[in-house]
């Protein structure tokens, strides 16, 4: 069997499909971003990227037949903070059933479940210090809303940074926060895509 291919006890594959993605062509950070960089970046062809890599992102995910569809990037669609987002994939990671969005940037853990999709921020390689000032924005608990979130101000364990991890069960797949000695913060079970 190839690389993403499991087996569980009774021989039935399990296949885990990760795709990382540029969220750098996603974001408008605007021209005064480009322009502060060295050299001067242009927007010139920036429309034309974009465009080339939401199909390529499109294709990729009807393509998959993976039990689980994990989709990564560097900037969140939907977030505490006011950092980011990624706009333009929400629909798509709805429509073919993305198991779950990771990304970063924000520094602080978050769970947010939105239309069937769950997101996933791990920021807090270095240090927690999002203030999750859009917090009041997201509705906690239910069928969306935030399931979990780590801030500067939202800290009950007292974790100084922490990391996120996936294990794969029979029938499930486990998402973990953990805390910056290991320990485990927060954890949820996503299922299997239905296709």
């Amino acid at each position: 069997p190839s690389d993403d291919v499991n087996r569980n006890d009774s021989g039935t594959e399990i296949r885990v499909e990760i795709l990382a993605i540029d969220t750098m062509q996603l974001v408008d950070f605007g021209e005064s971003f480009y322009e502060m960089e060295a050299g001067q970046r242009a927007l010139h062809g920036k429309q034309e990227m974009n465009e080339k890599g939401m199909d390529w992102i499109e294709h990729r995910l009807r393509e998959s037949e993976a039990d689980y569809l994990l989709v990564a990037g560097h900037y969140p669609v939907y977030s505490a903070d006011s950092k980011g987002p990624v706009h333009g994939l929400e629909e798509m990671l709805k429509r073919y059933q993305v198991t779950a969005y990771i990304s970063g940037h924000v520094h602080c853990q978050e769970h947010i479940t939105r239309d069937g999709v769950d997101y996933f921020i791990s920021g807090t390689g270095m240090e927690i210090s999002c203030e999750g000032e859009d917090f009041d924005q997201l509705t906690i608990g239910g069928g969306n809303g935030v399931k979990y979130l780590l801030t500067h101000r939202e800290n009950p364990t007292g974790a100084v940074g922490g990391f996120l991890s996936f294990d794969l069960k029979m029938d499930k797949l486990v998402a973990r926060f953990h805390g910056e000695s290991g320990s485990v913060l927060y954890e949820a079970e996503l299922l299997p895509r239905s296709l």
